[in-house]
């Protein structure tokens, strides 16, 4: 992709509807900067390898929203004849995006729009009542067809779920696949989401039928409350990470699925309540690193993985309770001054990841 070239772009929110947009900026680190062509409004994409982000906008789809559903229409060094696909920039530095109906006399119709202007031996466009009327066009540049960005990506797709004790997570994923006998990436993905647990990606696998390969994953939980809106995703805590890696075979079939579980270890520590007793751990595990080579917990979301391991049971995800194997106690002497009671908590903590593969 480069400067000038269209997007014909559908949101989820309103599938069957393209919108299309020309590419003003391509930064070094992938941002792609575009300006709607019906609205002015200003988006910034990061593409991935099976879809496209929101990351900015001025618009009314939010930061977060992901499609999958991207034309692109480069530039071409074409000649323009009938059914040729072109962008026309009028005097007033709009660019737009259109089909050409007919080559003499020449007649586009914006593809934003569906409306057709014709266009004189000066370029000045014919169409009474609409708002190009009488306005001269400076350019009308040749571009192709209009190709799916992702349409091309189905030799292979990966799905991962994340679970926690027994519970469903929301974050992102870090994923590589290398191959074990060369020290080659084959698949990187820096922004998977999971906003319900599963998260999937279609691309184009180069490895044949029984070749060696590592899966490599950090997870990055997301910052609770979490947004119930799907369109919108939750945020991200990327300074709390929990890796884990998987060597596996690649086998006949397109679908890759693996089940990502986050190992816990326990700790057991006295404290006068459960809440005092999750923050001294958490404490001791960050400081003490030996205890987690596979996590880092320098963010706001690592404390909620952590909690009290219940009697009878397995907890819950990455919420404490109030049980444990000791309940603090606040009670009076007989002099009437108040004391509490320290008691026993086992707490769990994370580790690193558990990955299965069920392909």
């Amino acid at each position: 992709m480069r400067t000038s070239d269209f997007l014909a772009v559908t949101f989820p929110q309103e599938t069957g509807k393209q919108y299309y947009a020309q590419i003003t900026k391509i930064d070094a680190s992938g941002r792609i900067e575009c300006r709607f062509v019906h609205s002015g409004s200003k988006y910034t994409f990061r593409q991935h390898s099976g879809w496209f982000e929101v990351l900015e906008t001025t618009g009314l789809f939010p930061v977060g929203t992901r499609t999958s559903e991207v034309v692109h229409y480069a530039q071409a060094n074409e000649a323009i004849g009938a059914d040729s696909t072109v962008g026309v920039t009028f005097d007033d530095g709009k660019p737009y995006v259109g089909r050409v109906v007919s080559n003499s006399p020449l007649r586009i119709k914006f593809l934003h729009s569906g409306k057709e202007y014709g266009f004189d031996a000066n370029r000045i466009a014919q169409a009474p009542g609409n708002p190009y009327h009488g306005r001269k066009a400076l350019e009308i540049k040749s571009y192709s067809k209009g190709r799916n960005l992702f349409s091309a990506a189905s030799g292979a797709r990966l799905s991962l779920a994340i679970k926690n004790r027994g519970k469903p997570m929301r974050g992102e994923f870090e994923v590589k696949l290398k191959r074990t006998d060369a020290n080659e990436y084959l698949y990187e993905n820096s922004g998977l989401r999971a906003e319900d647990s599963h998260a999937s990606d279609s691309f184009d696998l180069r490895a044949s039928d029984g070749q060696k390969l590592m899966l490599l994953i950090d997870f990055h939980p997301a910052v609770m409350p979490y947004q119930l809106n799907l369109n919108t995703s939750s945020v991200i805590d990327r300074d709390t990470t929990i890796s884990g890696s998987h060597p596996f075979v690649v086998k006949s079939g397109s679908v890759m699925h693996f089940d990502v579980t986050v190992v816990n270890d326990t700790m057991t520590t006295t404290a006068a309540s459960s809440v005092e007793a999750i923050q001294a751990v958490h404490r001791e595990v960050t400081t003490n690193r030996s205890r987690t080579t596979s996590i880092s917990l320098e963010g706001e979301a690592s404390i909620e993985l952590f909690g009290i391991v219940t009697l009878g049971g397995t907890g819950g995800g990455s919420t404490s309770t109030e049980t444990g194997s000791g309940t603090s106690v606040g009670g009076s002497s007989s002099t009437g001054t108040t004391h509490e009671t320290s008691v026993s908590y086992s707490v769990y903590f994370p580790t690193g990841l558990d990955i299965a593969e069920r392909f």
